[in-house]
């Protein structure tokens, strides 16, 4: 998902001393957009490889008031999933993208301060194996320079009832092995996810994070900032509709979704497993939804879709052990 954020905020980098170009598919998400001005690419006036099923281009850039930079005390439960696997690019490759760029892969939150939530399909078939080297960048909204610290990942959990094809069940675990920097154990400060208390049609709105493409296509890039963005929930009924009405598919909209849409407002591939959260004064912050597909990035009425977390605090809390309904009889 492409994300877009609100008003700019300076960020406040943690920085304890630490531990130290992907395939483009229509639904594919992860990003967040940049500050830029709105261009929107008239009809047909971009290359065949960005238009849609009815020829129409893409909105190539999306920002403006609803888009800001996130600072660590506003989501310091998130997280940059990291993979190693760039090191077998080609020199040319290597050198088309920041390191960084090629690191990041998915976002993710802290929940606990053993495990971090995210999207299943973050955590490929390689990537469950335990010999691949995935790490944890917590404790920073700025990857360039890396800022925060590096944990690595113990066990890798994906629902089990996930399909690329069907996209339901769109969440899994990664464990978060001990830091031997107690600043670095320090900066585990875990997200409250809901469990069935939030009610969204009372809320204020949704607010989305990430470090994902700032705009569609092949020739988007990673924001390096943590961006964000206010979002508007949609009731399913409402969200079905919409994308029938654009010619997409609607039967991967589920009961365990939330859909979300704003004007020039979205998440982006690089987003997924990144969180969406209750936005709403004087309350504290609850993940609902977690970033997990979409058709394109920002377009004009296609509304985002998100796991819905409550529908899943039981399969937490059977993997985890945590307990995050505390009116659950035990």
């Amino acid at each position: 998902m492409n994300i877009s954020l609100l008003v700019l905020i300076a960020t406040m980098p943690f920085s304890p001393a630490a531990n130290a170009a992907p395939d483009e598919g229509p639904d594919a998400r992860g990003h967040v957009l940049e500050l830029e001005e709105i261009v929107v690419e008239p009809e047909n006036d971009c290359a065949a490889e960005f238009q849609d099923e009815e020829g129409n281009c893409p909105v190539k850039r999306v920002a403006g008031a609803n888009a800001f930079v996130a600072s660590n005390a506003m989501a310091p439960w998130q997280v940059s999933i990291q993979s190693f696997k760039y090191k077998d690019l080609t020199p040319v490759e290597l050198r088309a993208h920041a390191e960084w760029e090629h690191r990041h892969k998915c976002g993710g939150t802290v929940i606990s301060r053993r495990w971090v939530l995210t999207a299943a399909h973050c955590i490929t078939d390689e990537r469950r194996k335990p010999e691949f080297d995935l790490r944890l960048r917590i404790g920073t909204t700025n990857l360039e320079p890396m800022g925060g610290c590096e944990f690595k990942v113990g066990r890798r959990i994906r629902h089990p009832g996930w399909t690329e094809e069907k996209k339901a069940d769109d969440i899994g675990l990664l464990e978060i092995l001990p830091h031997r920097n107690a600043a670095c154990m320090a900066a585990l400060k875990p997200v409250k996810i809901d469990y069935g208390q939030v009610d969204l049609n009372d809320a204020d709105g949704v607010r989305v994070f990430g470090w994902g493409k700032t705009k569609e296509g092949r020739s988007g890039r990673k924001s390096a900032r943590l961006l964000g963005a206010n979002l508007e929930y949609w009731v399913n009924e409402e969200c079905i509709k919409e994308l029938k009405r654009k010619g997409i598919d609607a039967s991967k909209v589920t009961d365990s979704n939330i859909c979300a849409y704003r004007d020039q407002a979205d998440a982006c591939k690089g987003d997924s497993g990144g969180p969406l959260v209750l936005n709403k004064r004087r309350q504290p912050v609850v993940q609902v939804g977690i970033v997990s597909w979409g058709r394109g990035c920002a377009r004009q009425g296609v509304p985002g879709i998100y796991t819905r977390v409550s529908a899943y605090t039981d399969w937490i809390e059977e993997q985890t052990g945590l307990r995050i309904n505390p009116r659950r009889a035990r």
